[in-house]
C-alpha cells in the first residue's frame, strides 16, 4: 500500500466501508437466482435477479458509482477483474 499523504482522502466511516470487497450478490436459493444487491445508508437495496454470478455482478459495478460516489475506481476495477476471473 502506498499511505503518503497525497493518496489519502478525508471521508467518513459510512464512506470508507464503500471500499470493501464484498461481492455485492449473492445465491438466492429459494429464487433459484443470483441476486444483486447494495448498502445505502444501512438499507439493503434489491438491484434485480440474475441468471448468472456475471450479470448479479455487474448490476452490482454499475449501481457502485451512483450509490457510493466516494468509492475510488480503482475498487471497482478490482471487482471486475474478480468477476472475469471467476467466469473464466
Amino acid at each position: 500500500l502506498d499511505n503518503r499523504r497525497v493518496n489519502i482522502r478525508i471521508v467518513s466511516l459510512r464512506e470508507n466501508q464503500h471500499n470493501r470487497r464484498a461481492k455485492g450478490f449473492f445465491w438466492n436459493k429459494s429464487a433459484r437466482k443470483f441476486e444483486a444487491r447494495i448498502m445505502v445508508n444501512g438499507i439493503k437495496k434489491h438491484l434485480g435477479r440474475f441468471d448468472t454470478p456475471a450479470e448479479a455482478h455487474a448490476a452490482y459495478l454499475a449501481a457502485k458509482p451512483i450509490y457510493h460516489p466516494t468509492a475510488p475506481l480503482s475498487a471497482l476495477l478490482i471487482h471486475a477483474i474478480a468477476i472475469v476471473l471467476v467466469v473464466l
